[in-house]
């Protein structure tokens, strides 16, 4: 199913299956800037905050709720002519760490860092999170993801479109709790 974020905090807005997304709540969001430079030559900095919650409802654990954070840094140059400014941006970076704990009990921690990450327990990773840029039946690929691919043990588990519909799409081999960490991840 598709679904946007909503810009204010609501109840329910996505319902997967069994299990429904609820009590969405954006948190604080923070931004800093910093340019240096002389003359028709700066750097420039940014860096932006934002921390955000949801709670995932399940028939048969009750509720998930996951705690996230999201940070990205911009870097770059700003070059002024005599009629217009240009910014010239260096790679950014972002990251997105969420915390949540399975309905065994069992805490889990998502890192997300440029597009590659990890979910992971005590015992270490889960899975791993790599970004996807390619347009699906193009050659092209784009500077920030179109989805993201789940694997485990190097084999793909499940991935989650962000571009266009977002779908969402799960081996059916899962347990029931490796569908739930997946849906939790796939919603931050």
């Amino acid at each position: 199913r598709s679904f946007t974020l909503p810009a204010r905090p609501v109840d329910h807005f996505l319902v997967f299956g069994d299990n429904e997304v609820m009590q969405y709540r954006a948190g604080w969001s923070e931004r800093t800037q910093l340019a240096v430079g002389q003359g028709a030559l700066a750097v420039f900095r940014e860096k932006t905050w934002r921390k955000f919650s949801f709670e995932l409802a399940d028939p048969r654990s009750g509720r998930l709720p996951v705690d996230c954070i999201e940070s990205s840094e911009r870097r770059g140059l700003k070059v002024a002519g005599r009629h217009s400014e240009t910014d010239l941006d260096l790679p950014w970076d972002q990251e997105l760490r969420c915390r949540f704990t399975s309905p065994a009990g069992a805490p889990r921690d998502l890192l997300v860092s440029v597009g590659r990450g990890t979910l992971s327990d005590e015992r270490g990773p889960i899975v791993a999170v790599e970004a996807s840029r390619r347009v699906e039946g193009t050659p092209i690929a784009l500077p920030t993801p179109v989805g993201f691919l789940f694997k485990r043990d190097g084999k793909a588990v499940g991935a989650v479109e962000v571009l266009n519909k977002g779908r969402f799409v799960l081996a059916n081999t899962l347990s029931a709790e490796e569908r739930l960490d997946l849906l939790a991840i796939s919603t931050a």
